[in-house]
Order: structure tokens, then C-alpha cells, then sequence
């Protein structure tokens, strides 16, 4: 590092800085595409507010309750994911300084957050992992506050209860850091804590927070339990499946992020040790079983996000200490590769260059193109099939067209689903849509035996003429009204 760069750092203005950039290019860029699997998804649990959903605890559906009162477009929807990122990066400079007793560490590793690849897109779509993260460092902060008290402070305690009860709200990870708390106070000896009543109010408290989660599920046969557990448990395990997920967290968050934090945590602060330590063991377990799980099946990069923003402090502070040559080569590399990948990332949410890299269009393709199909989707309705359901083959496609029709869509499964537990089971007659890279050879869909669907239209979506969608749509009957219907 220069000077100049080391006097940017020791700057108390440079997580401002950071900060508004981030907010700036996200609110400009925000309204300029159409709205993600993720965003549509956890958008229509806003919606549809509920004690709890299908596959996720109701944190997500409740936030975007509360900005969705502001309008439905691309900018409301995202919004709320930038304003808790913002909130993240804060919570995690105060952190890290409280750690460190250093302003440079401190804002380096809200730079090292804020310019992963990974956390640019989670900056524009909001999942449940986002809201956790939140509640993990202010746990760390509190956890702090409790042991720099001696756990005297009944505030303290409630507090601790009210987070690992919102934690609970948002993702179910978060079991994590209750394991984690339970593994640092044991570790450090804090048996007499124990003696006090603070502990136990934190319980129960927590259980009370977290109840709804409890209720919803039993009112459901516990049918959001057994798919995570079922999610997680899938297939056969196979070592190749969690290296191949090693290098997409490398990838999405960066080298210089995931090795600066692997190696920074191997040392804890002088100051702090027990909150650092709550840090660290959060992180570990969340990244082992995230490892272990992919050999499963797929497993997504952003659900190990909250690791990775707990371990930047000691990313931070393995950075500040380089000062090896070859160190300070493989950094500069690694922040290359960072403005390189960002680069290309707000290439392609900007201005995609189709035309002449026309091979760019999957890399778009969820992002554009839904809403004048759903569009299409309703007209076919109206003029073929008035009064027919409407059908996709995955939630995937069905997060995207319900939110765009705001008409009940179902998937075409006999899978339990939160499509079905909103919408009920699809039953013919039906117009069903497909969407595609391009035009398929066998435009035959794999459907059950006794439905009939017949391609009736199709909507080849292009932008600078090249196709990025194709969307197919199916008039669907039972056999006996196939005559009916399709005269």
C-alpha cells in the first residue's frame, strides 16, 4: 500500500465514502432491470404476509411488507436490501475498531465487504441471509457489552434474547450462532453467569421472538422443517461437488477476502477475545456445514455471506499486518481481480454489450423479459381460456410471472410448495408458460398423463436483437375437454 492509500484508510471519513457510493450506484442502477428469481420470490412473501413460509422463516416477507406500502416497482423492491447493507457495513466498522482499536482496520474491512462481487448483487435483492447477518454482529457487539459488564446488566441479557430471537425470524442458519454463544461462554468459563437471571430471561425470551416460526410450522404438518432437512440431506455426497463449491465462494467473494479471512482468524484480538471468538465459531460452523452440504446436492454462494462478513475483521487486520513483498504482490492482485469482476458485473447490469458479445445473453436472461411476457401470459388467458389458471413448471419461473400477473400461479407438481399452500393445486383447463434460452427443437412438454397442452404461442424477447427469452405458452386440459377447448 502507498501512503496515499494508507492515509484514505486511517481517514474516520472513509466508510462514509464507501458507504454513499455504494448507496448511490445501487439506487441509480436499481430501476433499470427487471427483478431476479430471489427478489420476485421473497417479494411475494411481502405480499402475502404470514407467520412464517414454506422454505424460510418470515423475516423477509415482513420487511418487504413494510417498504412495499412505498409502491411495487424494481426501486421498492430492492430498496430494502441496500438500506440493511448499509446497516451491516456501520455494524461491522464498529465492530471491528472495537476489536482492533483501529480506525484503518476497521474501515478496510468495510472495503473488503462492500467490493465483493457476491455482496454487489446482494446489495439489490433481499434474502433472508441479509437481516441475519445484521443480527449476528449486533449479537457481537453485545456479546462484547455483556462480558466488558460481567453479565451484570439485565438490559443486556433481554437484548441478547430479543437478537437470537429476530435471528431466528430471518433464517434458520441462525442456529449457528446460538451453538456459537453456547460454545464461547463455555470456553471462557462464564459458568457463573449462570447464577444470575439474565441467561434464562434471554431464553425465553428468544423462544417467545422466535414462536411464531414454531406455530406457523405446526399449524403445517411441520412441512417447512422437513424440506430444510430433506434440502440438505439430498443425494448421494461426493467430495468433487463441495471443492467445486470451495471455488465459487472464492470466485463470488474474492481471494483476497477468503484467504485474508482464513488466515487472520487463526489469531484472535488482545481485546474482545470472547466476542471474536463468538465471531469466529459462528463463521466456522456455518462454512463446514455449507462445505459438507454441497457434496449433497447444489448449494447457493450467498448462504455462506454471513460467514464471510463475520470473519472481515480478521481479514482486516491479516492485511494490515502484510508487509513481504510477495505479500503485498498476491493483495495487489487480489484487489485486481475485484475491480475486474465488479466490472464486468456492472457491465452487464448497465449496458449488457449483446450485439457483439451476443453469448453474454444467459448471463441476463433473469433479469429481463419477465413482465411483457406475464403480460402476454394474462392476454392469452383472457382471449383462449377466461377463467383458466395459470401454470409454469418451476418456482423459478413462477415467482416471476406471480409477481409480475399479481394472479395466483401454480406449479405443475405434486410437490408441496408455498405456490400450493398459497394457490391450492393446478387443475385444469390451464395456460401454462415456459420460458427458454432460446426456441426448442420439441416444443413437447413432459407433463402428467392425463393432461393435454397444446403450444398455442410464443414471445422470442430480444434485446440489440439478440434473443435473451423465449417464452412458450401451452393451452392445458383434461382429456375430455380438449374438443372444448381447442376447437
Amino acid at each position: 500500500m502507498n501512503f496515499t492509500w494508507r492515509h484514505c484508510l486511517h481517514s474516520p471519513l472513509a466508510t462514509p465514502v464507501i458507504l454513499a457510493l455504494f448507496a448511490v450506484v445501487h439506487l441509480l442502477v436499481a430501476p433499470l432491470s427487471g427483478l431476479g428469481v430471489d427478489e420476485a420470490h421473497y417479494a411475494l412473501y411481502g405480499r402475502f404476509p404470514d407467520w412464517s413460509y414454506f422454505d424460510h422463516p418470515p423475516m423477509v416477507g415482513w420487511i418487504h411488507w413494510l417498504f412495499l406500502h412505498g409502491g411495487d416497482s424494481a426501486f421498492w423492491v430492492r430498496l430494502p436490501a441496500l438500506v440493511l447493507w448499509l446497516c451491516i457495513f456501520w455494524q461491522l466498522k464498529y465492530l471491528t475498531q472495537a476489536l482492533y482499536h483501529s480506525v484503518a482496520t476497521a474501515n478496510l474491512a468495510v472495503l473488503l465487504a462492500a467490493s465483493a462481487p457476491l455482496v454487489q448483487v446482494l446489495g439489490f435483492g433481499l434474502v433472508p441471509d441479509t437481516p441475519l447477518i445484521l443480527c449476528a454482529l449486533l449479537l457481537a457487539r453485545l456479546v462484547l457489552a455483556i462480558d466488558q459488564s460481567n453479565g451484570a446488566r439485565l438490559t443486556h441479557w433481554l437484548l441478547l434474547g430479543v437478537l437470537l430471537g429476530l435471528a431466528g425470524l430471518s433464517k434458520y442458519t441462525a442456529v449457528f450462532s446460538a451453538l456459537a454463544l453456547l460454545w464461547v461462554l463455555s470456553s471462557y468459563r462464564r459458568f457463573a453467569w449462570l447464577a444470575s437471571p439474565g441467561p434464562w430471561l434471554a431464553v425465553v425470551v428468544a423462544a417467545v421472538v422466535v414462536a411464531p416460526v414454531f406455530w406457523w410450522n405446526w399449524t403445517h404438518d411441520w412441512v417447512s422443517f422437513e424440506y430444510q432437512f430433506n434440502h440438505g440431506a439430498k443425494g448421494e455426497w461426493q467430495g468433487a461437488k463441495s471443492l467445486r463449491y470451495a471455488v465459487i465462494l472464492l470466485l463470488s467473494y474474492g481471494p483476497l477476502w477468503v484467504f485474508a479471512a482464513l488466515a487472520g482468524a487463526r489469531t484472535l484480538p488482545a481485546t474482545g477475545a470472547i466476542a471474536a471468538s463468538f465471531l469466529r465459531v459462528s463463521a466456522l460452523l456455518l462454512l463446514i456445514t455449507a462445505l459438507w452440504s454441497a457434496g449433497n446436492g447444489e448449494d447457493l454462494p450467498h448462504w455462506t455471506a454471513m460467514a464471510w462478513v463475520l470473519l472481515a475483521p480478521f481479514a482486516a487486520a491479516r492485511l494490515r499486518s502484510v508487509s513481504a513483498a510477495g505479500a503485498k504482490l498476491l493483495v495487489g492482485l487480489g484487489a485486481v481481480y475485484l475491480v475486474l469482476v465488479n466490472g464486468v458485473l456492472w457491465l452487464l447490469l448497465i449496458a449488457p454489450p449483446l450485439a457483439s458479445e451476443p453469448k453474454l445473453a444467459p448471463a441476463v436472461r433473469d433479469l429481463h423479459g419477465w413482465e411483457p411476457a406475464a403480460q402476454r401470459l394474462l392476454d392469452l388467458r383472457d382471449s383462449r381460456a377466461p377463467g383458466a389458471q395459470l401454470w409454469v413448471r418451476n418456482w423459478t419461473e413462477g415467482s416471476r410471472m406471480a409477481w409480475y400477473t399479481q394472479m395466483p400461479v401454480r406449479v405443475l407438481s405434486d410437490k408441496t410448495s408455498q405456490f400450493s399452500l398459497w394457490w391450492g393445486e393446478p387443475v385444469a383447463p390451464a395456460i401454462l408458460v415456459r420460458a427458454e434460452k432460446r426456441m426448442p427443437r420439441d416444443t413437447t412438454l413432459k407433463i402428467p398423463e392425463h393432461l393435454d397442452c397444446r403450444l398455442i404461442d410464443t414471445l422470442d424477447f430480444k434485446m440489440q436483437a439478440v434473443t435473451v427469452n423465449v417464452y412458450l405458452y401451452y393451452l392445458c386440459a383434461t382429456a375430455p375437454a380438449n374438443e372444448e377447448l381447442n376447437p
